[in-house]
Formats: structure tokens, C-alpha cells, sequence
């Protein structure tokens, strides 16, 4: 392009600044929605993944209806490819006051399934907890009160009944706003609350985490090839550690009822000997009495003194007959009843411990977690807009640049005409169309471009890098085609203009 065009297109520029700042304002609108669009799955999976690794997110989550122990842990930790492995504790809470909550509580925990504090401090009693981040109203200082109505289990397995918030968090459990079902109160979970580990007055832990020796990136194919086949061996694992524990507790059990029924025999035995020996004693004074009474008879007669002296003293002893007669019944009565009552006891335990069937196990991996599943989907979601949506803006984009330079030319046929009669070639006079329309479009481009990948992403921390849009080339190769189609012609039909269209 000669100095005299390039001038000229320039000056066209300047003059026509409006309708150039309109070409270039279209085309990065439309660039700067199809980059923001495609860069922000990628940069919300980005920016999540290693939020997750930093706080190391569990790999699976390991259910027993007996619950763990710490051998158990340890168990799970000595596993190959194990980096950690914890015990947790969870608990769904109703609380009492004008407006009930349900709060899902959890507790701490040290390599695994960390939190971000973003605001107070970490508990350190166990009637202090820190609160959901994400939930409003829930100001540090404030205290939850267990509701009575909690059930006798979940009331007991709290130390304290008053909780205070001390501190604010995010949690790699929950990425997501949605914070799951429940069967306490109106099935839904308002928040989560964090306590020590020591709040908790429980036996055995209600879960168990397990993060392997791995930082692939969310939802990566490297990830699921990571985790291909190890759900099997997992609740192998997981079910010969709760079989340990069926059959520990198995035998206590039977080992309780063996030692009932001895403690049972040796008591009965105890006591059959006492009373048989509190009978023996009531029969020798039986006995005695008898024989009294048959000599104060031959007496009555003879001394009758001696005989009234001697009745008052039978009588005596034959009351005292009596009520031990009365009291060796009551015991025989209480006897019997405890012999009754503890052979009910062990028959009710050995019915119970023939009831007793193997533990529910199970093993859930991170599609599991509410969060973790609804992030998927959402990233999804965003992923199948940025492959079908910004199309159309590319179209609309191409559609109006086109619809203006095709004005442009035929507003400039005079010029157009001029510069053929001076002897300027179709492709000179095509360039200066060109660089008009693609100095427009690579400005815009870069704009748009630039634009998009932060503004659309704004909650993202980090991005991932988008390739170069096509928007510039479309534009470009879109402008020879309105332009082409004009300059055929001789350079006197390129003076006249038009006559206006009469409608």
C-alpha cells in the first residue's frame, strides 16, 4: 500500500472515527465473550483444584454401622499409596431459639479435609466451634443452643450444650452452596460448624478419610485413571477392617453372656444353699416346738404354774417360727424373681446377639460430596454455553462489520472510481478496505480478548490460557467479499453514484 493510500485510509479513520470505533467495539464484544465464556471452566476447575489439593480433599470417605477405631486409621494409613488417613466425627444438630437451625457439625482435622479461617481464631474448648462462611447472620460471638428435642444420642455425644462461634471458614467439603438433606428438623442443613475433636463424647468415629499420593487436577482423565480399579480393593479393605471389629464384638458379647451365666449359677447356688440351710433351721425349731408343747401337755394337769410359765414361752418362740417362716417364703419369692429376671436378661442377650448381622460398609469417592458433584455440573454447564452461545455473537459480530464496510464502499464510489482512473490496481484499492476493517478487528480483538479473560472470570484467582479467537480473521476475510463484489466495473462506473431507491 503506497504512502498516498496509507494517508488517505488514515484520514478516513480520523474522519469516520464513529463508525470505526463501532467495528472494533462489536468485535470485542464478541471476542471478549467467547474468551470469557471458554476461560472460565478452566480457570473455575484451576483455581477449585488447587484449593483442594492445597487442603488435601479426601479421596474416599469410609462408612461403618459400627463405626472406627483407631487401629482401624492405622490400618488405612499403612495402605499402599496412602499419603494420610483420619478419623472424623459428624453430627447433625437442631438448635433452639425464635428461629431453628440445622447445623451439620464436624470435627478438626490435622492432614486432611483442611479449612481456610477467614476470620476469628480455631476453637480450643469444646463449647467454641467455628461457622460456614457463606452463610449470613451467623456473626462470630453468636451461641447456638442444642435443642432439647435433638434425640438422647446426638444430645449425648456433645460435651457441652452451648456453642459459640469464635471463627469464620471455608471448607473443602463444601465448594459449593448447597449443603445437603438431613432427617432432623425440616431436612435440610442450614450450615456447617467445625469443633475440637474433644467435644465430641463419642466411642468410636463416624467416618474415616483417606487421601492417596496424588495432586491431579480435578475431574482430569489422569485423576479418574488414578482412581480406575480402586474401588474394589478399597471395600475389601474397609470390610475386613468392620468384620475385625463384628467379630471383637461378637465375642465380648458372648464373653458378657458366658460370664452372666456364671455369675447366674454361682448365685443360685450360692443362695439355694441358703435358703436350703434357713429351711433346715426352721425345721429343727418346728421341731423343738413340738416337743415343748407335748411336755407342757402332761403338765397342764399336774403344775398348772409351771404350765402357763412354759406356754408363754412357746408361744414366743412359735411367733418367732412364724415370722421366720413368713421371711424364708419372701426370700424364697425374691429368689426365684432374680433367678427369673437374670435368666429373661441372658436369654434377651443371646436372642440379641443372634440378631446381630454383619456391618453395613461403605466406600464413597468424591463424586459423593454434594460440593464436589455440583461443581462438576456447574463447570459443565458453563463448558456447553462457551461451545454453542458465543457462536452467535461471532455471527452477529461478522454480520455487522460486513453490513458496514458494504456501506462504506458504497458511500465512497466516487473515491473508489478516483483512485481506479488514477491508475491504483483492485487489490491496492482492496487494501485500504482491509486495513480500515482489520485494524479494527485486531484492536477490538485484543481489547475483547484481554477484556474477557478478566472481567468474565472476576472470582477466579487464577486462569488458564485461552487460544487466539478467529473473530480478526473472520472480519478480514468477510471484507474482500462485500468489497470484491463492488469493484468490478470501469473506473467511469465507479463515479457515478447511485440514484437514491424510490420506495
Amino acid at each position: 500500500m503506497g504512502s498516498a493510500i496509507r494517508k488517505t485510509t488514515l484520514r478516513e479513520i480520523k474522519g469516520t472515527f464513529g463508525r470505526f470505533f463501532a467495528i472494533m467495539a462489536i468485535i470485542a464484544l464478541g471476542v471478549g465473550f467467547f474468551t470469557g465464556v471458554r476461560i472460565t471452566t478452566p480457570a473455575m476447575v484451576n483455581t477449585v483444584s488447587g484449593f483442594m489439593n492445597e487442603k488435601q480433599f479426601y479421596d474416599y470417605r469410609l462408612l461403618s454401622s459400627l463405626g472406627w477405631q483407631e487401629e482401624d486409621i492405622a490400618d488405612f494409613r499403612s495402605r499402599p499409596d496412602v499419603r494420610s488417613a483420619e478419623g472424623a466425627y459428624s453430627l447433625d444438630i437442631l438448635t433452639a431459639g425464635e428461629r431453628e437451625h440445622v447445623l451439620r457439625a464436624h470435627s478438626l482435622t490435622k492432614d486432611i479435609n483442611g479449612i481456610r479461617l477467614t476470620k476469628g481464631r480455631m476453637p480450643e474448648a469444646p463449647d467454641e466451634c467455628l461457622v460456614d462462611g457463606d452463610k449470613e447472620g451467623f456473626d462470630i460471638g453468636k451461641v447456638f443452643t442444642v435443642s432439647g428435642e435433638n434425640s438422647e444420642r446426638v444430645r449425648n455425644a456433645l460435651k457441652a450444650d452451648k456453642l459459640k462461634i469464635v471463627g469464620v471458614c471455608d471448607s473443602s467439603l463444601y465448594i459449593n452452596f448447597e449443603r445437603g438433606t438431613t432427617s432432623v428438623g425440616n431436612g435440610e442443613i442450614t450450615a456447617f460448624i467445625y469443633l475440637p475433636e474433644d467435644a465430641f463424647d463419642m466411642e468410636v468415629y463416624t467416618e474415616a478419610y483417606v487421601r492417596f499420593q496424588q495432586d491431579y487436577q480435578l475431574y482430569s482423565d489422569e485423576y479418574d485413571s488414578f482412581m480406575d480399579g480402586r474401588d474394589k480393593q478399597w471395600e475389601d479393605i474397609a470390610g475386613s477392617r468392620a468384620g475385625i471389629r463384628f467379630e471383637k464384638l461378637r465375642s465380648e458379647a458372648q464373653e458378657k453372656l458366658d460370664d452372666g451365666r456364671k455369675e447366674l449359677d454361682d448365685k443360685r447356688a450360692e443362695g439355694q444353699q441358703k435358703l436350703d440351710s434357713a429351711r433346715a433351721d426352721l425345721d429343727s425349731a418346728k421341731a423343738q416346738l413340738d416337743g415343748q408343747a407335748s411336755q407342757l401337755q402332761l403338765i397342764k394337769d399336774i403344775n398348772p404354774e409351771q404350765y402357763a410359765a412354759g406356754m408363754e414361752q412357746y408361744n414366743a418362740a412359735l411367733a418367732d417360727y412364724e415370722k421366720g417362716e413368713t421371711d424364708y417364703e419372701s426370700s424364697l419369692a425374691d429368689f426365684n424373681k432374680q433367678i427369673a429376671d437374670a435368666e429373661k436378661d441372658i436369654a434377651d442377650g443371646e436372642k440379641e446377639l443372634e440378631k446381630l448381622t454383619e456391618p453395613e460398609v461403605y466406600v464413597l469417592d468424591r463424586n459423593t460430596n454434594i460440593g464436589y458433584a455440583c461443581f462438576e455440573s456447574d463447570s459443565e454447564i458453563v463448558a456447553q454455553v462457551a461451545r454453542i452461545f458465543p457462536v452467535f455473537f461471532i455471527l452477529v459480530a461478522a454480520l455487522v462489520c460486513m453490513t458496514t464496510m458494504s456501506r462504506m464502499v458504497e458511500e465512497q464510489r466516487t473515491q473508489i472510481g478516483v483512485l481506479k482512473a488514477l491508475g491504483y490496481s483492485e487489490g491496492t484499492v482492496m487494501g485500504k478496505f482491509m486495513f480500515y476493517s482489520g485494524s479494527a478487528a485486531l484492536i477490538g480483538c485484543a481489547l475483547g480478548y484481554f477484556g474477557g479473560t478478566f472481567l468474565f472470570p472476576k472470582v477466579i484467582w487464577k486462569t488458564y490460557e485461552a487460544p487466539p479467537p478467529p473473530s480478526w480473521r473472520s472480519s478480514l476475510w468477510l471484507c474482500p467479499l462485500s468489497v470484491q463484489s463492488a469493484l468490478h466495473g470501469s473506473a467511469a462506473v465507479w463515479s457515478w453514484r447511485r440514484p437514491p431507491q424510490v420506495l
